[in-house]
């Protein structure tokens, strides 16, 4: 049996359930530390600032850039955003397809709204892309 293509790696991003961030970062350290890792080392820094001032953008996510992640012991921020960093790690290589693990699992009615209305912009908006999504919400 093969497996999925050699470039689907570049094309298609997977965002688990579980929200893997560095405690210790802010928002944007945290994107800037992944931009080093997941953008062409033939890219500026210059430009890498750039796309990361970008997804900080499309995420809403300004208003914590300079806000440590945080954890249980230490305050940060919120459940909602550490989603959306989740998401922006992942979309700072801007993939063509997004696949996301229950994006709503332990957020209350509205913070889980708002998750969704980033995902549904991120699949109609400017840079239309593929959203898969696996949503289990009682409520």
């Amino acid at each position: 049996m093969s497996g999925p293509p050699r470039h689907f790696k570049s094309v298609a991003k997977l965002i688990p359930q579980e929200d893997v961030l560095l405690t210790t970062f802010t928002v944007r350290e945290t994107l800037y530390y992944q931009s080093e890792l997941v953008l062409p080392s033939s890219m500026t820094r210059h430009d890498k600032d750039l796309r990361v001032s970008d997804v900080l953008k499309s995420l809403s996510l300004t208003e914590c850039a300079d806000v440590f992640v945080g954890s249980v012991e230490k305050k940060g921020i919120s459940g909602g955003q550490r989603k959306r960093v989740s998401i922006a790690t992942e979309l700072l290589s801007n993939p063509c397809v997004l696949c996301v693990d229950e994006p709503t699992s332990g957020l209350d009615s509205k913070t889980a709204e708002d998750v969704v209305v980033i995902l549904k912009e991120l699949a109609h908006g400017e840079n239309q892309r593929t959203v898969i999504c696996t949503i289990h919400q009682v409520s």
